[in-house]
């Protein structure tokens, strides 16, 4: 394998706040601030592999101060849940939480973001890196 086979990043921020979003609904991180490989599409919020090999994924998100509000993050392989992140009951303040996963992708391997729990009016809060997606080539498998 050449090296610049497998140069493949990228890293998209949430543009605008997400109010009430449905369960199962992808989250789509619009403003791509790098692509190497052009294998995110900030159009449908989806990473395809285009390369076999090891990738970490980092997730970043915060929502608004809300009593009782809940919001549960999936992270999907093939409309698989390979890892989560929640921000829960946040009434006094903005939480802020991050989760990294790492996993073995074949080509044509897809991995997004979806909306998997929402209790009650919940905000993702979008713009200016409050929540953001990235993903990196690790290592051939």
């Amino acid at each position: 394998m050449r090296h610049y086979d497998t140069k493949v990043s990228f890293m998209a921020q949430l543009s605008a706040e997400v109010e009430n979003p449905a369960i199962g609904r992808s989250i789509v991180f619009d403003d791509v601030l790098q692509n190497h490989g052009n294998s995110y599409n900030g159009n449908n919020g989806v990473f395809v592999a285009k390369v076999p090999g090891v990738y970490m994924f980092h997730l970043t998100a915060s929502s608004k101060p809300a009593t009782g509000n809940h919001l549960g993050l999936y992270v999907m392989k093939n409309d698989v849940k390979v890892n989560y992140l929640f921000l829960d009951n946040n009434k006094d303040f903005w939480l802020h939480r991050s989760v990294p996963t790492v996993i073995d992708l074949e080509t044509g391997d897809q991995v997004k973001v979806i909306f998997g729990n929402v209790i009650k009016s919940s905000t993702l809060g979008g713009c200016c890196f409050h929540t953001h997606f990235s993903g990196v080539f690790i290592s051939k498998q």
